[in-house]
């Protein structure tokens, strides 16, 4: 898996890598069962997740990324542990993804702690569901530009943020009609 993500940072298409993790678990114990946790070095990408989050009516909420908890993975005999001290655990897998995955690179890495459920919400109507399943319907039914059928980011870049950005009513529309609360 770290051979992929390395090979998608070296690519010049790629602006973004997302990793959907369940980081241990203890993103859920943190924050419960109904708001996943961000994870990323980047003020912009946070922002960008939770705009995303209020169109699809997912809840998310940033977490901290700290360093310190770094020194709890460092071994003598390997480059690092693959995990750290029970306290933080959300952080510290976190940390190493970041590590494993983003090689120093801090521009477009961050992971998403699932979230998991029991409790039907307006998205899941059978209960148990995931950030990362909430994204993939989100970004299939909201994220496409009803005009040209590309992905928002593609659209902005050939017809420019005001063409696209009118669409987004119509986005709401297609969200509550596929039974979103937005």
């Amino acid at each position: 898996m770290s051979s992929l993500y390395k090979l998608l940072l070296q690519a010049a298409f790629t602006t973004k890598v997302v990793d959907l993790a369940t980081l241990t678990g203890a993103c859920v114990v943190a924050l419960g069962s109904s708001i996943a946790g961000i994870f990323t070095p980047s003020d912009d990408l946070a922002k960008e997740v939770v705009a995303a989050s209020e169109v699809s009516g997912e809840k998310f909420w940033r977490m901290p990324l700290e360093e310190s908890y770094w020194e709890t993975m460092k071994s003598g005999v390997a480059d690092m542990v693959n995990t750290g001290a029970r306290q933080g655990g959300s952080i510290t897998a976190a940390l190493f993804l970041k590590q494993v995955y983003c090689n120093g690179r801090q521009r477009g890495c961050y992971a998403i702690g699932k979230k998991s459920t029991a409790i039907p919400s307006h998205y899941s109507r059978l209960g148990y569901s995931s950030a990362e399943a909430d994204t993939k319907l989100k970004k299939k039914i909201c994220c496409a530009c009803p005009e040209t059928k590309k992905l928002r980011d593609e659209c902005v870049v050939q017809n420019g943020e005001d063409k696209c950005s009118k669409f987004i009513e119509a986005h709401k529309q297609c969200l509550r009609s596929e039974g979103f609360n937005v």
